[in-house]
């Protein structure tokens, strides 16, 4: 779902916004503060996700007069908690299908007081139970995903640990690269 903001007027007091959702008719909302909307430019470090990556109906709960019967509503095959894949074996590899970036929160290796947020990329891939998701914040791998487009099947393969050439460390080495499907 693709959501469209526009600016009509903006002071010290209060904000005039219009959205549009799909097909729908613009929609008049106002605010007492700038601060009630996100920003419509997303800053360097945030990473947005601007298409909604279900396509699944949703219920209005501010409009809702009675709960619906969710005990026979369908449940999709697509479990939403993701899990962090951390490869062990060098050429260990999966077929994925490229889902976002996002920015997750994870706490400092060397001070656990200290939460970093670091981009993660995240994928689905076919399980013997339907679909799950998974995720990885390695630089490379985020790196080499960067400018894929969403819904792109991927075969991601670990090739190991390579030595940095700016420090003492060793990052992850990936090989990525996009799937012809037989449709």
């Amino acid at each position: 779902m693709t959501i469209n903001f526009i600016i009509i007027t903006q002071n010290a007091h209060d904000v005039l916004v219009k959205t549009k959702m799909e097909n729908l008719e613009y929609e008049t909302v106002t605010a007492e503060s700038p601060l009630e909307f996100s920003p419509l430019v997303p800053q360097k470090s945030e990473m947005v996700q601007t298409q909604a990556v279900l396509n699944v109906p949703t219920i209005d709960i501010m409009t809702m007069l009675e709960m619906p019967d969710l005990e026979t509503a369908k449940v999709l095959p697509l479990d939403l908690s993701s899990e962090y894949w951390t490869p062990i074996n060098i050429g260990e590899s999966k077929r994925l299908i490229f889902v976002k970036i996002e920015i997750q929160q994870v706490q400092d290796m060397n001070d656990p007081s200290v939460v970093l947020d670091l981009p993660c990329a995240f994928f689905l891939e076919k399980t013997a139970d339907g679909v799950k998701q998974i995720r990885n914040g390695s630089k490379r791998l985020v790196a080499a995903v960067e400018n894929v487009r969403q819904g792109t099947p991927l075969l991601v393969n670990y090739r190991g640990k390579v030595l940095n050439r700016n420090n003492a460390y060793k990052s992850d080495n990936w090989s990525v690269k996009p799937l012809i499907l037989n449709v």
